[in-house]
């Protein structure tokens, strides 16, 4: 079957890792982003369009994020899910005018790409190209099946766009907070290959420390930072706090580094992402914080827990004690390849639509039984 993929931006490299995971199944998987992801994330069909952003809408849209975050974590406290719309009529008439302007832009790319042709598509973020998704209740009309992943930020800050998530099949998240704002969501894992990664290298004695968040303020920085600086004057340390670069340069630094901090305090969603991933499969202990729901919900894991409380005594256990260090690190890439690779999530998508659409499971499993033998994952 053949895939098409579409998102604001290739995030972290998740969507794209998608169509991965369908090639690798003997499917095909295809990728339109509207925006290029900052960093070397690769891209496949990128638009590389510019976004207006100047300081005062920065600021206005953060204001009106932290908002709709409120609003949607209430609605969720009284049973109701939060729809986002158009905050103004003049908002609602630059979406009009916007969508009609683009539509010979889409015109010319469904021609060039057929993107009515595709046999199953996704739509990471819950957005349609156009903001009166017309192109979604096009395939919904033509009997295509959908399914939306959501990442976080989409849901926990903007809300459902109502259409979008009625023409789905199927709605997925790596998010285990946002199950409980939507309850037709289902968890997925994220999907990611580290086959890539080494273990780490850590030569000499000085403990180096890294942590390096894509969004500081969803990542607690302002308190670790803190915890570190006053670390760094007792213990013979090093620290890295790294954000904004390439993920070569993460790779780079995280394969010297000794122990890794994931975030604090849950501003932006609960415990781990693809950052996470990474250190663990390169054997690098791994602190992160659950909250009490997320730690009931996923055991067995080789994270270091912490609070804003411990995060302190923690760090200066794992410097101090050789030995605790290696043991919290040892099972990192063991527990990603088991729970995160590509085989694990697509039998779990797979199990998800033999309930929402059982013929396109079937579809997609009995091609790749083609090239997985006793389902056992491609090499």
């Amino acid at each position: 079957m053949k895939s098409l993929h579409f998102s604001n931006f290739n995030t972290v490299n998740v969507p794209l890792t998608f169509c991965k995971i369908y090639e690798a199944m003997g499917h095909s998987g295809r990728l339109l982003t509207l925006y290029k992801h900052r960093g070397n994330v690769p891209e496949d069909i990128c638009l590389n369009k510019r976004i207006f952003n100047p300081a005062w809408l920065k600021k206005l849209r953060y204001k009106r994020e932290k908002q709709a975050e409120r609003l949607i974590a209430d609605a969720a406290a009284h049973g109701k899910e939060w729809e986002f719309k158009p905050g103004s009529m003049l908002e609602n008439v630059f979406f009009r005018v916007r969508d009609n302007w683009r539509a010979a832009e889409f015109n010319r790319l469904a021609a060039t790409y057929g993107l009515y042709d595709f046999d199953i598509y996704h739509f990471h973020g819950g957005n349609d190209f156009f903001r009166d998704c017309r192109w979604v209740k096009k395939l919904a009309f033509l009997s295509k099946p959908i399914i939306c992943h959501y990442h976080g930020p989409d849901l926990r800050s903007r809300g459902m766009i109502r259409e979008i998530h009625a023409a789905s099949n199927l709605n997925l998240t790596s998010e285990f907070d946002l199950l409980s704002l939507y309850p037709d969501l289902h968890y997925l894992p994220i999907p990611y290959d580290c086959s890539h990664l080494p273990d780490s290298t850590t030569p000499g004695k000085k403990i180096r420390i890294i942590h390096t968040p894509s969004n500081p303020d969803a990542k607690g920085t302002h308190l670790i930072e803190p915890v570190l600086q006053r670390i760094a004057k007792v213990r013979d340390i090093e620290y890295r706090i790294l954000t904004g670069v390439s993920n070569d340069r993460v790779i780079e630094e995280k394969k010297r580094s000794h122990i890794a901090i994931e975030q604090i305090g849950n501003f932006g969603g609960t415990g781990y992402g693809v950052n996470s991933l990474e250190t663990l499969a390169m054997n690098i202990p791994t602190l992160t914080e659950f909250t009490p729901d997320y730690a009931r919900f996923l055991t067995n894991h080789p994270f270091v827990l912490v609070t804003k409380d411990t995060l302190d005594q923690t760090l200066l256990r794992l410097i101090d004690d050789e030995e605790y260090r290696k043991r919290a690190g040892a099972m990192g890439r063991q527990w990603v390849e088991k729970n995160h690779s590509f085989i694990n999530v697509w039998n779990t998508m797979l199990c998800y639509l033999d309930e929402a659409v059982p013929e396109v499971a079937a579809t997609l499993r009995t091609e790749a039984s083609k090239i997985l033998p006793n389902n056992e994952p491609r090499v």
